[in-house]
């Protein structure tokens, strides 16, 4: 009985982390580094 309940509290604190860590990834951006080599505009040719 008691390895049940522990396997269940194992198991929604898993599930739990994992929506939290979802809804984070959600809220914050998505690219929190910028472009590692930016691009200045081109220039067009003619």
């Amino acid at each position: 009985m008691k390895r049940k309940n522990i396997l269940k509290f194992v198991s929604l604190l898993g599930i739990g982390s994992f929506v939290m860590l979802a809804a984070a990834s959600c809220t914050t951006p998505v690219n929190p580094t910028p472009n590692p080599t930016p691009n200045p505009t081109p220039t067009p040719n003619p």
